[in-house]
């Protein structure tokens, strides 16, 4: 019988101290957190980069992203720009550099009282589309029709480059 009594607390001794803990410190499952999407305003980059997506051959609207030399999208942009359509005649023989063309300036700044054209910032930070107002002035294009774009922060600008923009 003692042997039956000492196998009793035996066991009690054994199934009490399982399952208990001497800290009541409760532990709270941790969620793993998505990292804030990183972009900078474009009157903090310090570099701007643009790509241009898409050129609309029908309205000329440009589809384009802005980032920084770090690959940073770049915010905030469309208060600060000169985008400019040029109708660049074939084949001629010129004194100057640059030929003979027609163009249409749209641009948006502190010194314009109203800008001509919209950027409007798409959904994905850092992706816009340039609207032009009339390019009537253009005329009927003859030879190429090229885009330049220009926009500019308080630290950095764009480096504008002449693109080709497809034909209709």
């Amino acid at each position: 019988m003692k042997y039956h009594n000492l196998l009793l607390i035996s066991a009690a001794l054994t199934f009490g101290g399982c399952g208990g803990s001497d800290d009541n410190t409760a532990t709270t499952p941790t969620t793993p957190t998505t990292p804030e999407p990183s972009y900078v305003s474009v009157n903090d980059a310090t570099s701007l980069n643009i790509n241009v997506e898409s050129i609309d051959a029908a309205t000329k609207a440009v589809t384009f992203s802005l980032s920084t030399d770090s690959a940073e999208p770049v915010t905030d942009a469309g208060a600060n720009y000169v985008v400019m359509y040029l109708n660049i005649p074939g084949e001629q023989v010129s004194a100057f550099a640059f030929p003979w063309h027609k163009a249409v300036r749209f641009e948006c700044n502190a010194s314009v009282d109203a800008c001509s054209g919209t950027i409007t910032a798409l959904e994905t930070p850092g992706e816009y589309i340039f609207t032009p107002g009339s390019l009537e002035k253009l005329g009927d294009t003859i030879g190429q029709l090229k885009l330049a774009i220009n926009i500019s922060g308080t630290l950095a600008q764009v480096q504008t480059q002449l693109l080709d923009i497809p034909s209709s």
